[in-house]
C-alpha cells in the first residue's frame, strides 16, 4: 500500500495560508501570501525527526501579511511548536502590531512563568490564561479561534483550553509576526519591554479565513 504523507496538505475549506516551513517560507495554500524572512532563518527537526523541516526562532521568525488577521472576525491560526532545552523566557508564537510600536498585539505567547496565553486586544481585557504552562521540550499543537465579532478561543493539542467574549479590537496594523513580535510589561507574564522572540521552533503555520470547529481541530 502507498505510504502515507505524516506533513499531508489538509483540506478545510477557508485555508488562506499555510507555510509548511520546510527549510523555505513558500505559502503553499495557492494563495500567494508571500513571506519575509525576520533575520537568518535556519532549519531544524521536525516531531517526525526529519531534518529541516520545521523553523528555528530565537531571533528569526516570519513577517506575513496582516491580511490573515484582518478584521479579526471568523478566523484561525493553527501552527505547531517546541521550546528550547534551558531556553529561559519563551516569547511570542504570533505577534500583531504596527511598525514603531505603540499599538500591538502579542496574540499568542508562553510568558515567562511558562504560560501560554492569547487575545486580540479588546481594550483594557487581560489576555486569556490558557491554564497550560509549558515547560517542556515536546511538540505541541496551539489553534487560535475567533468568532464573530466577539469571541476567541485557544486549543491546546485538540482540547479547548479558553474562551473569551468581547469586541475584538486588533487595531490597524502594519506587521504580522510568526515566532516573534513585540510585548510589553504590561501585560502578563512578559518582564522586559520590547521584542519577545520565540526561544524554540515552529512548524506547518495555517491561516484560516474561518472559525474552525472543534472537530476540524
Amino acid at each position: 500500500p502507498a505510504k502515507l504523507s505524516l506533513q499531508s496538505d489538509i483540506g478545510i475549506a477557508g485555508l488562506r495560508a499555510y507555510y509548511k516551513l520546510n527549510n523555505d517560507i513558500t505559502d503553499y495554500s495557492g494563495n500567494n501570501n508571500t513571506a519575509t524572512a525576520i533575520n537568518t532563518l535556519t532549519g531544524a527537526e521536525n516531531r517526525f525527526h526529519e531534518t529541516d523541516k520545521a523553523m528555528s526562532c530565537s531571533g528569526a521568525g516570519l513577517s506575513v501579511p496582516t491580511s490573515l488577521m484582518g478584521n479579526a472576525q471568523n478566523k484561525t491560526v493553527s501552527m505547531w511548536f517546541k521550546r528550547r532545552v534551558n531556553a529561559g523566557p519563551a516569547g511570542l508564537l504570533l505577534g500583531y502590531e504596527i511598525a514603531s510600536p505603540g499599538a500591538w498585539n502579542p496574540v499568542l505567547y508562553i510568558g515567562n512563568d511558562g504560560v501560554l496565553r492569547s487575545w486580540i486586544y479588546q481594550g483594557g481585557a487581560a489576555p486569556m490564561n490558557t491554564g497550560v504552562t509549558v515547560n517542556d521540550t515536546l511538540w505541541h499543537h496551539v489553534v487560535f479561534v475567533t468568532t464573530g465579532s466577539n469571541t476567541q478561543a485557544v486549543y491546546f493539542d485538540g482540547v479547548q483550553k479558553s474562551t473569551m467574549s468581547g469586541n475584538l479590537n486588533p487595531g490597524s496594523p502594519t506587521l504580522l509576526k510568526i515566532g516573534t513580535g513585540y510585548a510589553n510589561t504590561g501585560i502578563p507574564g512578559i518582564a522586559n519591554n520590547g521584542q519577545q522572540p520565540f526561544n524554540g521552533y515552529i512548524d506547518e503555520v495555517r491561516f484560516y479565513n474561518a472559525s474552525l470547529s472543534a472537530v476540524d481541530i
